[in-house]
């Protein structure tokens, strides 16, 4: 969208993209140093940002050893993009929106298994 076109090899997002749908402790420092110059680069990219962060959090929750303590973080995930977010992020904010109207199907997960 920020190009007008779909994604080249020297746009920045597109080749950035297996990096952003990588698990934090998966990345590779080359890839952990290429994100961080995106982030510092470009002010465009802030958005992005706070969603791969959210991302991460979620990430994090479902895969956590502890069911308990990722039930834990995955309802502060939810509150966190309940108390709102800043102008830019609708998409977030809706997506907080449908996490908080499904947060009981949702947490039942860590406590079942299943959702």
């Amino acid at each position: 969208e920020t190009t007008g076109r779909r994604g080249r090899k020297d746009d920045p997002l597109y080749k950035h993209r297996r990096a952003l749908m990588t698990r934090t402790n998966y990345l590779t420092e080359r890839q952990k140093q290429r994100l961080n110059l995106l982030w510092a680069t470009d002010d465009d990219y802030v958005a992005l940002q706070v969603t791969w962060a959210f991302y991460q959090d979620v990430i994090a929750a479902y895969g956590h050893p502890d069911k308990s303590r990722g039930k834990k973080l995955m309802s502060r995930v939810i509150h966190a993009l309940r108390q709102g977010l800043p102008a830019g992020l609708e998409e977030l904010a809706q997506l907080g929106r449908t996490l908080w109207r499904r947060r009981h199907d949702i947490l039942a997960y860590f406590d079942v298994g299943a959702s």
